[in-house]
Formats: C-alpha cells, sequence, structure tokens
C-alpha cells in the first residue's frame, strides 16, 4: 500500500459518494411522487433502502481509506 494509491481511491470513492447521494436524493422525491399520485409505492421503497445501504457501504469504505492513509503517514503500515 502507498499514499499515492489511498488517494486516488478516496478521490473514486469520494465521486462514487457524491453519486450515490444523488441516486438517494432522486429516489426519495420519486417515491413522493409515487405517494402523492397514488401508486403503490413498495418496489420504491425497497429500492430506496439498496440505493442507502449502497451509500453507507462507500462511505465506510472511505472511512477505511483514510483510515489507511492515516497509518501509512504514521508509519505504522
Amino acid at each position: 500500500m502507498d499514499r499515492l494509491t489511498e488517494q486516488a481511491m478516496l478521490r473514486k470513492v469520494d465521486r462514487l459518494i457524491a453519486g450515490a447521494e444523488m441516486a438517494v436524493m432522486e429516489q426519495i422525491a420519486d417515491l413522493d411522487k409515487q405517494c402523492v399520485d397514488g401508486h403503490d409505492t413498495v418496489l420504491a421503497e425497497r429500492s430506496l433502502r439498496a440505493f442507502a445501504g449502497s451509500l453507507e457501504a462507500l462511505r465506510e469504505h472511505r472511512r477505511l481509506i483514510v483510515q489507511t492513509i492515516r497509518q501509512i503517514d504514521q508509519g505504522v503500515i
């Protein structure tokens, strides 16, 4: 593991997080619209949970990358 590689991974995961946050926001808007229009929202709710789960996994991955960078900086790894 080297710092440059970890920094590149951090930039990539930050882009992925931004996309996942957008997907969650769009899904919430879609879910709200379906509710207002009186449509069944089961699939939209399931999709929202899946998107939110993916976002949480990406945030955890980011946390681990940041932790790795700190360890590199401290000379631990």
